[in-house]
């Protein structure tokens, strides 16, 4: 991890706290998954959904992967996604641990390498496995407690009905899902076809700086040398459908 990594990820635990979901009285009792199964759990997940979490106002279209050391056994998360800051995908990997990997394998607890002071505990609320997550941290506070929540799903791109059984099991739970915001998906599939492409190299390229977007003139090429075709999309018809 970098030094640029390392401020950020201080700058983050500086907001973990300030704009949270606050709830009065102590944490709720959420169920503990006796049988939940790291192996079935393992892989890509994308999040859909939050509340809102002070220390991912840095980035968007966050997703992560569970990766297992089977000469180890032990369990690390490699979270992906668009630094706003920096303007650039960033990836973040940390230890994932169950404290208690018998009494309550689904309460688990991240920490990065190099910032071993700072833990984030979550659980697993609820999960088919297949389809969709849901994670959950309760923080307690002087007065009441702070509530996160996520849910993620294996496909970026989820049919509404992975959501619909997302949002109804954590009514279920007794959570409320008029807190959840959605997740700005609008980098993520660019975000995502780079991470399977590692080997490409991102120029660092102002979003918006004055005279330096290379579109513009290759627009202006293309309307000089290419023939002229409608919209079809628009209610226009191409050549084709005039012959």
């Amino acid at each position: 991890m970098g030094a640029t990594t390392t401020m950020m990820m201080m700058m983050m635990m500086m907001i973990a706290v300030k704009g949270q979901v606050y709830f009065r009285g102590d944490c709720p009792i959420t169920p503990i998954i006796k049988d939940f199964d790291w192996e079935r759990y393992l892989g890509r997940w994308f999040e859909q959904e939050r509340y809102f979490v002070g220390h991912q106002e840095v980035g968007r279209c966050f997703s992560g992967t569970y990766i297992k050391d089977y000469k180890t056994g032990n369990i690390s998360h490699r979270a992906y996604f668009w630094d706003i800051l920096l303007n650039r995908p960033t990836v973040l990997t940390g230890d994932v641990t169950a404290k208690r990997p018998y009494a309550a394998p689904n309460f688990l607890t991240y920490t990065l390498p190099r910032v071993p002071v700072q833990e984030y505990h979550y659980q697993v609320l609820a999960t088919d496995y297949d389809s969709w997550t849901l994670q959950y941290a309760c923080v307690p506070q002087p007065i009441g407690h702070t509530r996160m929540v996520w849910i993620l799903t294996r496909s970026p791109h989820p049919p509404y009905h992975v959501i619909g059984e997302a949002k109804t099991t954590l009514i279920s739970l007794g959570m409320d899902v008029k807190f959840l915001e959605k997740e700005d998906s609008s980098f993520l599939i660019v975000q995502t076809w780079f991470q399977e492409h590692p080997h490409l190299e991102l120029v660092d390229w102002p979003s918006r700086g004055c005279d330096m977007n290379p579109a513009e003139d290759i627009w202006a090429n293309m309307l000089v040398t290419l023939p002229y075709r409608p919209n079809a999309c628009a209610g226009g018809k191409t050549p084709e459908e005039d012959e």
